[in-house]
């Protein structure tokens, strides 16, 4: 079971090589490999999309402009929306 915390605030403060070697050991120790983490992000990500109606981009859109609340449901759609963007090496906007 994998009981490191690694916050959305410590990858932001981390550099790309630093925070590529967080998410692949954050990955290795949930016991998948990295595209099986992917897939694993993709289909939550697919759950939250289903139950709030919407996609995750305008979620996010939703979120910045004040129009949904910051749940604990949202917070976490939102750490997964990042995880993936990371996983796949986007920048955040």
């Amino acid at each position: 079971m994998l009981r490191q915390v690694l916050s959305l605030r410590d990858l932001e403060y981390m550099t790309p090589d630093e925070r590529a070697k967080a998410l692949s050991e954050v990955i290795h120790a949930a016991g998948h490999e990295p595209n099986g983490g992917l897939q694993a992000v993709e289909l939550e990500l697919r759950g939250y999309e289903q139950r709030h109606g919407l996609s995750s981009d305008e979620m996010v859109k939703q979120v910045d402009a004040g129009n949904l609340e910051e749940s604990d449901d949202v917070a976490c759609w939102l750490m997964a929306y990042h995880l993936k963007r990371r996983l796949l090496g986007e920048a955040r906007t």
